[in-house]
């Protein structure tokens, strides 16, 4: 009778070790799963940031391009506001020399009246 007590005992202690061993599967199945899930997570995020950082890079190249094309036009801008500036310093000085002789010749003329009256 002890020996069937010991031997039932001896199967519930297999039993006991059999239940470790699935629940310890089991476990260890779950945490493949999870791992696989957390890893496709991951691999999706990075795929994510890639994407986002080729658009900001996109974006940047593109800003680039568009400052670098308004640079130009406002070089051109100022290169012909530049140009009208010195055309009309020509033409105020031309004035400025037109002026200048009017008024020698008109000074000549006035001296030359006094000097009639004068004379």
């Amino acid at each position: 009778r002890l020996r069937g007590v010991s031997v039932a005992f001896s199967l519930w202690e297999d039993h006991i070790e059999a239940c470790k061993q699935d629940e310890q599967g089991a476990a260890h199945a779950w945490m493949q799963e999870r791992i696989s899930e957390l890893e496709t997570a991951r691999a999706s995020t990075e795929q994510e940031l890639q994407e986002e950082l080729a658009a900001e890079r996109d974006n940047r190249a593109r800003m680039q391009r568009v400052v670098g094309e308004q640079g130009e036009q406002l070089q051109e801008v100022v290169t012909q506001a530049a140009a009208t500036v010195e055309a009309e310093r020509q033409r105020c000085r031309e004035l400025e020399l037109a002026a200048e002789e009017q008024r020698r010749i008109l000074q000549r003329r006035h001296d030359q009246r006094v000097a009639r009256v004068a004379g």
